[in-house]
């Protein structure tokens, strides 16, 4: 997430100079690549942590088994792992309760 953030903090920097600087004529293009960048890092972190979350979940076998021991211990450490996934995300994307 940092080079997103990193993204969207040089938009920010590069609107401001193209206000303090009229005549630049490049700096929409840049803005633009600049945003295009930040949506695809976005769009790429999002599946690479949904993906995660669904191997989590996943090996929980569908929950079926949970009636037994194994299946149960299996469900549980698959409910812990997707928790602890959530809560350090919204650390990262410092998500305010």
């Amino acid at each position: 997430m940092q080079l997103y953030n990193d993204a969207n903090h040089l938009i920010d920097r590069v609107s401001h100079l193209q206000t303090s600087h009229p005549a630049w004529t490049g700096a929409d293009d840049i803005v633009k690549r600049l945003r295009s960048l930040a949506d695809h890092v976005f769009e790429s972190q999002l599946a690479i942590q949904r993906d995660g979350l669904m191997e989590s979940l996943n090996e929980a076998e569908g929950f079926t088994a949970i009636s037994e021991d194994v299946g149960l211990n299996k469900a549980e450490k698959a409910i812990g792992g997707v928790v602890h996934s959530l809560d350090t995300l919204s650390r990262v994307l410092k998500v305010s309760q």
